[in-house]
């Protein structure tokens, strides 16, 4: 459902089953947690991409490419060049090359 949410840019929804999750005491999966980055991040919610990657870097797992990717581009969509400077060395911080072009 996350998942789904993300690729159509429905922060609101994926935020709404994200919540319930919580609610029902589901401790989220890094995955769970890259779909909340992403559809902020498609829908250039700078907020929601900051607050959930937060989440996703202080949850412990892995942090993937493509949700990197997704949050360095709502930075430059947003004129935030400073946040996707800073975004770009935690990937390299994490031994992950930036791929975005």
């Amino acid at each position: 459902v996350l998942s789904t949410c993300a690729s159509k840019g429905d922060a609101d929804k994926a935020e709404f089953w994200m919540n319930a999750m919580l609610t029902d005491g589901i401790r989220p999966s890094g995955e769970a947690l890259s779909c909340l980055v992403v559809a902020n991040a498609n829908t250039g919610d700078r907020e929601g991409v900051h607050h959930w990657m937060r989440e996703l870097i202080h949850s412990g797992v892995n942090v993937t490419t493509e949700c990197f990717n997704a949050v360095i581009s709502a930075c430059v969509k947003n004129r935030d060049s400073g946040a996707a400077e800073r975004f770009i060395e935690a990937m390299r911080d994490r031994g992950i090359e930036p791929t975005i072009e």
